[in-house]
């Protein structure tokens, strides 16, 4: 039953990206206003806007004019929903598996870190769903060729810098080697993000020279190196360089990989990013443990 209710809370969030994506580049509200058919502007009942099974339901078409409702609403609420369920997983009631520094909690499981609320570790998973979902936001608003609105920007890193200010145990690896997390000041917390910040974009703008010709608009190239300097501000400098490094290494095996160039330009700049990103958060302790032995 808590596993389900963490894929429901994914799947309502993925739900609402939809909506933010949808209606942000169109300058409408994303809090007020129903949700309808942007053909015949029909209100959509709320049977039929239960994540993932209202689509399943109507068929993929609006009830009321019968035209088609396209199949990536369902997708981006499975996808959210997925991720939500996978860091439930590896990171929550696993004791903080994947994190690197922070010891794992020593009891797991669904009793003790949820029932009996490990806060830190919530917090935890919370700020890096955000993370996710800022990032697919992000994605998905580059795939469409619109341009990632300033007061999403402006949202997105003010909560990533302003939560850890607020909960310094949000950092896991100092800008520089200093204490644990606990004993932060301010001034250290809030140089963590501004330094990530600044390399992530600069490493933003260094894959930005990996899109390829098609793919070089301006929208693109913002998306890209928001993503990239939102990384660095959540995660930490060294974890837009490893990313950086480790969608280096994708892009070439892709390129090598696939047999035709048109396949390789095909792909989504953005969604191999975001899988990247997620692959480096799922194995974060593994790579940081590797790391720091040399």
């Amino acid at each position: 039953m808590v596993t389900f209710c963490f894929f429901a809370l994914g799947a309502n969030i993925g739900s609402f990206l939809n909506v933010v994506v949808w209606r942000m580049p169109l300058g409408k509200s994303i809090v007020h206003g129903d949700s309808r058919c942007p053909v015949c502007s029909t209100k959509i009942a709320s049977r039929d806007n239960i994540p993932i099974f209202g689509w399943l339901g109507l068929g993929g078409q609006c009830r009321a004019c019968g035209i088609e409702i396209s199949p990536r609403y369902p997708i981006v609420e499975a996808i959210t929903g997925t991720v939500f369920l996978l860091f439930y997983f590896v990171e929550l009631i696993s004791g903080g598996a994947n994190l690197p520094v922070r010891e794992t909690n020593f009891y797991r499981g669904v009793l003790w870190i949820i029932m009996y609320p490990k806060w830190d570790l919530i917090g935890l998973y919370l700020f890096h769903c955000f993370l996710f979902s800022s990032l697919l936001v992000f994605t998905l608003l580059a795939v469409d060729r619109n341009c990632i609105p300033r007061k999403l920007l402006a949202f997105c890193f003010t909560i990533a810098i302003l939560a850890p200010l607020l909960f310094p145990s949000l950092v896991l690896i100092s800008a520089w080697p200093s204490g644990t997390s606990s004993t932060y000041t301010a001034t250290q917390t809030l140089l963590h993000g501004v330094a990530g910040l600044i390399v992530g974009a600069i490493a933003g703008g260094f894959l930005s020279r990996l899109l390829t010709v098609d793919q070089k608009s301006i929208n693109q190239r913002v998306a890209v190196i928001a993503s990239m300097s939102l990384i660095g501000t959540m995660l930490g400098w060294h974890a837009a360089l490893c990313i950086a490094v480790l969608f280096g290494i994708s892009r070439a095996i892709r390129r090598h990989g696939l047999q035709s160039q048109a396949a390789f330009q095909s792909g989504s700049f953005g969604g191999e990013l975001l899988v990247v990103t997620l692959l480096h958060h799922l194995l974060w302790r593994m790579e940081w443990t590797a790391l720091t032995a040399f």
